[in-house]
């Protein structure tokens, strides 16, 4: 969605672009999400290594830094993709 905000000034447009993929989920949370699902999308999709399984902390920094979750909970996208 990109939105366009026009100042008082009309010679100055700003845009901003808001992406809805990255809107947490209401009630999703790390727990919910099917560790085996992720481990798999991880290895074939992203070709890259996983933290096991009860790493709690690690996989919410790998979650955090590839925008499947958001400080606030799991994004839209993630659930498309999980």
């Amino acid at each position: 969605m990109l939105l366009t905000h026009v100042p008082t000034s009309p010679s100055t447009i700003t845009r901003i672009e808001l992406r809805s993929d990255l809107r947490p989920v209401s009630g999703a949370t790390l727990q919910g999400l099917d560790i085996r699902r992720l481990k798999d999308y991880f290895a074939q999709v992203r070709q890259q290594p996983t933290p096991v399984e009860d790493d709690e902390e690690a996989w919410r920094r790998l979650l955090l830094n590839t925008e499947i979750m958001v400080e606030d909970g799991i994004t839209i996208g993630c659930l498309v993709v999980c």
